[in-house]
């Protein structure tokens, strides 16, 4: 039986995810929760009926962001802050391929964007030789568009689509940074460059990990060369996530979390990631 701390735990609380969703006059069933964790919950839905309409989306997910409260405290806040973000950064990225198109809005902290068909890199697959050059492409063009997608350290964001092909999800802490020209604009210009160097270094990293005899020598020697941003990263956010996934493993335990309805193993929501 689920504790009132395992719940706090969650993006919706005692809720789950809907088991049905409609927009634009069609439905669509869930199919799978990925994931549900403090900050939001995700899960792919299938679109009811046979249509063979090209406009439709056939398959899509829908991510809820927090929106249940903590101890009696309000944190829809934290949702909407987190939507919008999130939503500002695919819609500054719309066109592109290899990335969440964004269909609609869901509620006050719902996104709903078309479905990517692929697996991901934590699932440890064999890779194409030429993966990690699509990926770095990829990459490439986001930066381009003065983002820094700052979440390559999980694989679990990076898909691997079904001609071989890198594709990447969830940028929910992606950022974008512009500036005007002159003394003003040099310090979001100097972080934005150290934030995009981390992504090449999470990059080179997870090549150097699958496909590590492709690595140049400069590439491998950048696969080692730990930036700031990262070193801040791994003394407060490292630790931060460390806690909690030992706060689940023993709440899960205890049998003192309940885990949302699904009967497909995904690597987000398996427990074992949480007992390691």
């Amino acid at each position: 039986m689920a504790s009132h701390l395992g719940y706090q735990l969650k993006a919706l609380g005692k809720t789950s995810l809907p088991v049905r969703i409609c927009m634009g006059g069609r439905c669509y069933h869930r199919d799978a929760i990925f994931k549900h964790d403090f900050f939001a919950a995700t899960a792919a839905y299938k679109l009811e009926g046979n249509t063979h309409e090209s406009n439709l989306a056939g398959k899509v997910v829908l991510k809820v962001h927090r929106c249940g409260s903590l101890w009696g405290w309000p944190m829809i806040w934290l949702g909407n802050i987190l939507v919008k973000h999130e939503i500002a950064n695919l819609q500054h990225l719309a066109g592109m391929k290899n990335v969440p198109r964004l269909l609609a809005r869901y509620g006050s902290t719902g996104l709903v964007y078309e479905y990517i068909e692929g697996y991901s890199l934590d699932e440890k697959p064999v890779l194409k030789k030429d993966f990690f050059d699509s990926l770095e492409f990829l990459l490439k063009e986001i930066h381009q568009k003065n983002m820094a997608y700052i979440d390559l350290n999980k694989r679990g964001n990076i898909l691997i689509r079904p001609d071989g092909q890198a594709a990447l999800i969830d940028f929910q802490i992606a950022v974008v940074l512009l500036w005007r020209k002159g003394i003003t604009g040099w310090p979001a210009k100097r972080l934005l460059k150290r934030l995009q160097a981390a992504d090449r270094y999470h990059l080179l990293k997870h090549k150097r990990r699958f496909l590590g005899d492709l690595l140049s020598d400069a590439e491998r020697a950048e696969s080692y060369r730990i930036t700031n941003a990262i070193k801040w990263h791994r003394r407060i956010i490292l630790p931060l996530t460390r806690l909690r996934r030992r706060l689940l493993g023993r709440l899960y335990r205890g049998d003192h979390l309940a885990l949302d309805d699904t009967t497909v193993r995904h690597s987000e929501s398996c427990p074992e990631r949480w007992l390691r």
